[in-house]
């Protein structure tokens, strides 16, 4: 029996064995106790990227990758069903949102951003971009350890944007160059847009201003306190996509 009362009744008729709650996300619940996450669509296009990220995590899962685990994928006519395991946890955007936890917030900032860097680095040492990274979608888990969620917009290196004459962007985290190819810069470009965010800056990312925001990106790392290794990393991303902006 499905117990959040906002769920429609045509996939409700999916659910019947689960007990669901809703979650962080408009269309997202979870059966902790089972272990099932849920997330549902009722328009076309969002169900053609629902499809997408049940297929890419199919794949990411043959390679190592830690994320949800796809359990099955219903499809009714626009509409569709994604069920995927649960992980315990909340997302970078949830964390951040709540103001009374900034102060133990910053003392892991460091902590955070060395894993993210570690997981991109993990990721793309599979040939995999992201295509989607933004807080939202990095979940720091009840453990301690990080993994990146959502993957409806992942590519192989090389491959097209464009699928099925479908492409997604989140404004604010897309590259500012436009290519028709995925590219590990996509994933830099967003990552340092959340790290960002995550250091307290709000960053004018409109793509007229992204070489002026990774300038300033740069320069805040080189009179931040930071570790030594870490600022290096930092910079030698922000290098990377200011030498192909440029």
């Amino acid at each position: 029996m499905v117990v959040d009362p906002l769920t429609p009744k045509w996939a409700s008729t999916y659910l019947a064995e689960y007990e669901l709650e809703r979650t962080y996300g408009e269309k997202i619940l979870a059966d902790r106790k089972q272990n099932v996450r849920v997330k549902y669509t009722e328009d076309l296009l969002s169900t053609i990227l629902l499809q997408r990220e049940a297929l890419w995590l199919e794949r990411v899962s043959t390679l190592g990758i830690e994320t949800h685990h796809c359990l099955g994928f219903e499809k009714d006519g626009e509409r569709g069903i994604l069920l995927t395991s649960y992980i315990e946890g909340e997302s970078l955007d949830e964390v951040m949102k709540c103001h009374e936890r900034v102060p133990s917030l910053a003392d892991k900032r460091q902590q955070i951003t060395c894993l993210i860097l570690d997981k991109l680095e993990e990721l793309h040492r599979v040939d995999i971009v992201h295509g989607d990274l933004k807080p939202s979608n990095i979940l720091l888990k009840k453990d301690g350890t990080l993994c990146f969620i959502d993957f409806s917009n992942a590519r192989r290196v090389g491959d097209a944007w464009v699928e099925r004459r479908v492409v997604q962007q989140t404004h604010g985290f897309a590259y500012p160059r436009h290519s028709k190819h995925a590219s590990v810069l996509y994933d830099y470009y967003s990552v340092l847009v959340s790290l960002a965010i995550l250091y307290g800056d709000s960053p004018s990312t409109q793509p007229d201003n992204a070489l002026g925001f990774l300038q300033q990106f740069k320069a805040n790392v080189d009179a931040s306190n930071l570790s030594s290794d870490l600022a290096e990393r930092l910079i030698q991303l922000t290098q990377r996509v200011l030498d192909d902006l440029s």
